[in-house]
């Protein structure tokens, strides 16, 4: 049976994290996976146990790591190398050619460059010279990368994918409608953009105070700015604040609407999840949210930074319940039909196939 390898520097909790778990358990019935971790760090023992993934994890220092690389992969010279991430672009790909390795792909999981020029200069040079195809999660990384000088002939668009959890359709009662943001607390997800948005909703609608309540899941380094923020727009009863590193979906399952403020993105896999079970969403007009939220679908897009715009987009899905609903089931039809991972699954076999 052929072999298929996933490199990427670790299984911390993450959304590339997690769709390099999910391209192994999608392919485990054609091939022989195996996952290469360059750290230790795994938050997701759970799901590999129970899709009974291979993982191998790199021991020893760096070169030893390195080493036992280089005698894996020329041990299996016909497995397919998939990199996940930067450094398994540039480890995974020089190492592999040295071993001998056929195809070897790179990843870009991030739309925007948050690394020293040098680096995307590295990079540029592994993915168009020595890769044989890059992978990117969003058109707006090809646009982006395309524009740094990266051959846009070398790469393909396949968008991340949703596991469709057991409970879908939201039926949740409760006294209040629930807002939900989860999101790392940083600077360009835009969370005091959504801070001034629900502030503004209680002053123009006043009587809100005592319908809505505003989750924000996460954590981060903003989160003493965000809780400082919430105190001074006397927030405190309306806004939450949770651990982002537990469990999620508790949350998501008590929820009515799903709220992304951010200055940029990809392909959000948090709007995804929240698709997935069932919530209209307001986002932001960045990166691919215009391939997840369909305009007066789904949900509505603003522009970044406009809260009012938010506030008011916010404010008809809060006000019409039978729009709540129609937006709620056609988030799941969305995901359902485009970001399945039967879909995701057939895009990764043309690549090992081809």
């Amino acid at each position: 049976m052929r072999r298929v390898s996933i490199f990427i520097s670790n299984l911390d909790r993450g959304g590339a994290e997690k769709q390099a778990l999910i391209l192994a358990k999608c392919l485990n019935p054609y091939y022989e996976v195996d996952i290469l971790i360059f750290y230790p760090e795994n938050q997701y023992l759970q799901f590999i146990e129970e899709n009974k993934l291979n993982i191998i994890t790199l021991k020893g220092s760096v070169i030893k790591k390195l080493y036992s690389l280089l005698k894996y992969f020329r041990i299996n010279r016909d497995t397919v190398l998939f990199n996940y991430s930067p450094i398994n672009n540039a480890l995974g790909t020089i190492i592999g050619k040295l071993a001998g390795i056929r195809k070897i792909y790179c990843g870009i999981r991030s739309a925007g460059f948050v690394t020293a020029y040098y680096k995307v200069f590295i990079q540029k040079i592994i993915c168009n010279r020595y890769s044989d195809l890059v992978i990117a999660n969003s058109f707006e990384s090809l646009k982006n990368y395309s524009e740094a000088g990266f051959n846009v002939n070398k790469f393909k668009v396949i968008h991340n994918c949703i596991e469709l959890p057991d409970f879908q359709e939201n039926n949740y009662k409760g006294r209040y409608i629930n807002i939900l943001t989860i999101s790392r607390f940083i600077n360009f997800k835009g969370i005091d953009c959504s801070i001034r948005a629900i502030e503004y909703l209680i002053t123009k609608y006043p009587y809100l105070r005592r319908e809505i309540r505003y989750k924000l899941v996460g954590y981060g380094l903003l989160q003493d700015a965000i809780e400082n923020q919430i105190s001074a727009s006397q927030l405190k009863d309306i806004i939450s604040i949770h651990d982002g590193r537990k469990d999620v979906t508790g949350h998501y399952k008590d929820s009515h609407i799903y709220l992304s403020t951010s200055l940029t993105e990809g392909l959000s896999n948090s709007i995804m999840e929240a698709m997935s079970f069932s919530l209209p969403v307001v986002a932001t007009d960045v990166g691919d949210n215009r391939f997840l939220v369909k305009e007066g679908i789904n949900g509505y897009l603003c522009n970044v930074n406009d809260y009012i715009s938010i506030a008011e987009a916010l404010y008809k899905i809060i006000s019409d319940e039978n729009t709540r609903n129609r937006f709620s089931s056609m988030s799941l039809s969305t995901i359902r039909e485009n970001f399945s991972t039967d879909i995701f699954t057939q895009e990764y076999l043309k690549l090992v196939e081809n």
